[in-house]
């Protein structure tokens, strides 16, 4: 009987933890994710889904992210991915998202690279909604031109 009770704790202390964890990116605008190169499997945490506006049901994919990323931008995102996975290196890229609804995000991404003891290639990382913070530059930029 304890030992049913202390598994139950475990369980109770670890989903609390999760929806903290949650929450806590919640406030932030900061989602977390996983890529494995080699597999092409990518992991989102619930704010990532937030902040690329997909449906929960959808696995995310490359080409699922590449078709929110603005046009103007992709390029530019393309050839950063391509130069770090060749390089086995992190990346740290800022760039727009188009959303549905024709509205613009600025999000921040920041991975780690790492790789598995067989060698893969894999990412960990965050990607932040800084579309605040870059409209209050671009407010404050407008204010000393005027």
């Amino acid at each position: 009987m304890a030992i049913a009770i202390e598994n139950a704790t475990s369980i109770l202390i670890c989903n609390g933890s999760e929806a903290f964890l949650a929450r806590g990116q919640s406030i932030s605008q900061t989602g977390s994710f996983g890529w494995s190169v080699l597999r092409g499997e990518i992991y989102w945490s619930e704010e990532t889904y937030n902040i690329y506006q997909h449906d929960r049901a959808v696995k995310p994919t490359l080409e699922l992210v590449f078709r929110r990323i603005h046009p103007d931008d992709r390029d530019r995102v393309q050839q950063a991915l391509d130069t770090r996975t060749n390089e086995k290196t992190d990346f740290d890229i800022e760039h727009r998202l188009l959303m549905r609804d024709g509205s613009v995000k600025h999000v921040h991404v920041l991975a780690r690279a790492l790789e598995t003891s067989s060698g893969k290639l894999e990412y960990v990382g965050a990607v932040t909604d800084v579309t605040a913070a870059k409209q209050a530059e671009q407010t404050l930029r407008r204010a000393k031109h005027t």
